[in-house]
């Protein structure tokens, strides 16, 4: 008896944990927009390339501090000569021993001048950094901008699927009773098939929703490598006027917008880049340990070397002919993409071909400047201008709800009395389903348009 009930015991102890667990699986996580904003830095495939990028780019720091400090090598040779006899006389007893050699040489070199391109180099690879992270900033606030208007657009159509499961029974009774009253003839036959033909537009509506919503939570969970089902938490319609007015947005744009501080910064990194092309005058302070032996006959020598060493240059003899006459007229197009410096050969670099790239490249980043200083202008005008708009269909669709309202109460209460028709009380439902449809769009409709201005002033997503 007593082991049938420690079996039963086990049995439900077994049964509850496996329902528990069942449970556990099965109920779906709750995700905020925050949240998934979160999992942007972590899962999201293009930002975590960006963050690839950024570490090759901290690795030239450190070759750049590297480069001050003293460059140390060591070698050794070692050759070995085994035991043999004479070869002058082979019955002779003259025995040639092993014979060991070492030779080590220990060499020091540390920069002393170089014209400043050591501390310029330093720089560059800090600029080149700050490029980087910019760039690793940009994406993912283009990142988190796709997933905010796809996680507001799916609330906006959720919204319209819930009033469609609230609406949808009334209006399916009510296509009832028209079609009963068509059948006894108290209905004529045109005035049945409108009512049925805009039934089925609703219904066709309500497939259509059904389907974005799932395409939606299937870009959402692919995006970001959501595991097992979830929920996105509805989040709140705080909908207010903007404080501040167009010329603050602007001025808020000039000052944050990365793709203006990345254009001043590709610009300083190309007039750097020109400089450490240039050829100039580098001094070296050398010293070498010279330590070599030799087993037999037995030798030890030792020997100390310190050299100063500078390379000048004078006249860059490979500039002959028509290589030394052509004009600098690099293809801005098939620049390279990082940092735009024009790929020429070394041998053809002097100093007035320099200045001359130099000077192409301010006029070309000047006019980068002043082309998305243009587009900045009118896209912040544009999102500006949009939400003002959309502001004030909310405040006009809340004025109008009100009325409704008073209106439905009164309808709703001739219909009960037997005072208005089924057909009437049939597009009253179809006239309130598309009001709180459509104040679920305005309400999304500010959202998206609260983001876009964000977004073109620069400023974070939340």
């Amino acid at each position: 008896m007593s082991m049938q009930t420690s079996a039963i015991k086990i049995f439900l102890i077994c049964t509850v944990s496996f329902l528990t667990t069942a449970t556990v699986w099965g109920t779906p996580q709750k995700i905020t927009l925050d949240e998934l904003l979160d999992m942007v830095e972590t899962h999201d495939d293009v930002y975590q390339l960006e963050k690839a990028n950024l570490k090759s780019v901290e690795e030239l720091k450190g070759l750049a501090i590297k480069a001050f400090l003293p460059e140390v090598s060591f070698s050794r040779v070692h050759s070995r000569t085994l035991e043999s006899r004479s070869a002058s006389n082979a019955s002779s007893n003259i025995v040639i021993p092993e014979q060991n050699t070492y030779k080590d040489i220990l060499q020091i070199q540390q920069p002393i001048y170089a014209g400043g391109k050591l501390v310029e180099n330093f720089i560059q690879s800090q600029e080149l950094e700050k490029l980087y992270k910019h760039t690793m900033e940009s994406v993912k606030s283009d990142i988190k901008y796709q997933v905010s208007i796809l996680y507001f657009d799916y609330h906006r159509y959720k919204t319209i699927q819930d009033n469609f499961s609230k609406f949808h029974p009334q209006i399916e009774q009510s296509l009832n009773k028209l079609k009963s009253l068509y059948e006894s003839g108290s209905l004529s036959y045109l005035d049945y098939l409108s009512a049925e033909q805009k039934y089925q537009e609703f219904e066709s509506e309500k497939q259509s929703i059904d389907d974005y919503l799932k395409q939606m939570k299937i870009s959402i969970k692919n995006q970001l490598s959501i595991e097992g089902p979830f929920e996105l938490v509805s989040p709140s319609l705080n909908i207010k006027p903007i404080e501040k007015d167009l010329e603050w947005h602007l001025d808020y744009a000039n000052n944050q917008r990365l793709d203006l501080k990345m254009i001043d910064l590709r610009k300083e990194i190309d007039e750097r880049e020109a400089r450490l092309r240039r050829p100039g005058t580098e001094v070296f302070l050398s010293g070498e340990y010279f330590w070599s032996g030799l087993s037999f006959p037995p030798s030890d020598d030792k020997e100390w070397r310190i050299s100063l060493t500078a390379s000048i240059p004078l006249y860059d003899f490979t500039i002959t002919g028509e290589a030394g006459k052509q004009k600098v007229e690099p293809n801005i197009d098939n620049r390279v993409k990082n940092y735009g410096v024009a790929l020429f050969n070394k041998n053809q670099i002097t100093n007035k071909r320099i200045a001359e790239t130099q000077k192409l490249y301010a006029t070309r980043y000047e006019s980068d400047i002043n082309r998305l200083s243009k587009d900045i202008i009118a896209e912040v005008t544009q999102t500006f201008f949009e939400i003002q708009r959309t502001y004030n269909k909310f405040e006009l669709h809340k004025k109008h709800k009100e009325r409704l309202s008073k209106i439905k109460d009164v309808f709703e209460y001739n219909y009960k009395a037997g005072k208005e028709p089924e057909d009437a009380y049939f597009e009253f439902l179809l006239n309130q389903f598309k009001h709180v449809s459509d104040q679920a769009r305005i309400n999304f409709d500010f959202l998206i348009a609260y983001l876009k201005l964000k977004k073109a002033c620069g400023g974070e997503m939340l």
